[in-house]
């Protein structure tokens, strides 16, 4: 077995916690709060027209729907609807609007139909032709944020536990020695398409025990035959490479 490699820098708690995976629930929860700013300004143009709007009619002058993320034969995509429409103002003015409209509002209307919309006579281009739909898209994107929230903590909560049960092994554990014995990279997409970034170190130590490091970058795990230094339970599992918590 060749000399074991080391030492490594300690790394903290939170290293542990948001260097390897859990950052990415840091950005979930960022996601959150903007869905959150977008539902409040949904909300709060939906109550101004219901408390302050002014009901007149429009007429619908374009309509239009497009494919989002995907196309044609991807069945994973998404539409969204446009309602082009223009109406006039109590005081005479014209105004033209565009709005982000259901499915159901959308095939219910047709270029040319008359159609009630309600607007802020303040503030004329805030305007609903589908009415009531503000109000509903921002008590729809509380709901997701709220789920998002639920998520990103959630999964900072587990990252969290797995890097102190790690922190404890490095503090606690017994100290072993093992070789590696190949590398496993992580493939994502169609095989053979790019090159992997991400692998596991396969290793075994003098017991017997087999296991792996976590995912790491390809050029960051031990080499293959290289003996290195794990901290482990009392069975010798379970274990953590010396590389990913920092040396005793």
């Amino acid at each position: 077995m060749s000399k074991t490699i080391g030492p490594f820098p300690k790394r903290s708690l939170i290293s542990l916690t948001f260097g390897s995976g859990g950052w990415l629930f840091l950005v979930v929860l960022l996601v959150a709060i903007g869905i959150i700013a977008i539902s409040l300004a949904q909300k709060d143009m939906g109550q101004r027209l219901d408390a302050n709007g002014r009901n007149t009619t429009a007429i619908v002058i374009k309509m239009a729907s497009r494919i989002n993320n995907g196309t044609g034969t991807n069945k994973s995509h998404t539409r969204s609807f446009t309602v082009s429409y223009q109406f006039k103002t109590a005081d005479g003015a014209n105004i033209r609007d565009i709005q982000n409209v259901s499915e159901g509002f959308y095939n219910s209307v047709a270029k040319g139909d008359q159609r009630p919309v309600r607007y802020l006579p303040s503030d004329p281009k805030t305007s609903e032709i589908e009415i009531g739909r503000g109000t509903r898209a921002g008590s729809n994107f509380l709901m997701l944020a709220v789920l998002l929230i639920v998520v990103g903590f959630g999964g900072i909560a587990i990252w969290f536990r797995r890097a102190r049960a790690k922190i404890k092994l490095r503090d606690t554990g017994e100290v072993r020695h093992a070789q590696v014995m190949a590398h496993e990279p992580i493939v994502r997409g169609k095989s053979g398409k790019t090159p992997p970034k991400y692998g596991h170190a396969t290793w075994r130590d003098k017991a017997g025990n087999v296991g792996q490091t976590g995912a790491l970058l390809i050029d960051k795990l031990p080499g293959v035959g290289q003996s290195i230094t794990l901290y482990t339970g009392p069975s010798g599992k379970p274990a953590v490479w010396e590389g990913e918590v920092g040396s005793r």
